[in-house]
């Protein structure tokens, strides 16, 4: 019973490394994609946008993950 429980909880501290590292590279992928793209084309501009707001997306989920 005591390795199983071992196990668990070494699975739980994997998993949620896991989950900070995703996190942080969500977190630089935003810090290293600009805001706002002046020197790009309109449509260069709109999936630059889509691609960072799918990034904040991602961070707030791993957020909520690693907060349970």
């Amino acid at each position: 019973m005591r390795r199983l429980l071992e196990y668990a909880s070494e699975r739980l501290y994997k998993d949620l490394l896991m989950l900070v590292e995703e996190r942080d590279r969500s977190i630089h992928a935003l810090e290293i994609t600009p805001d706002d793209a002046k020197d790009l084309s309109e449509q260069t501009t709109f999936f630059q946008k889509k691609y960072r707001d799918k990034l904040l997306e991602n961070k707030f989920a791993l957020d909520k993950r690693i907060d349970q």
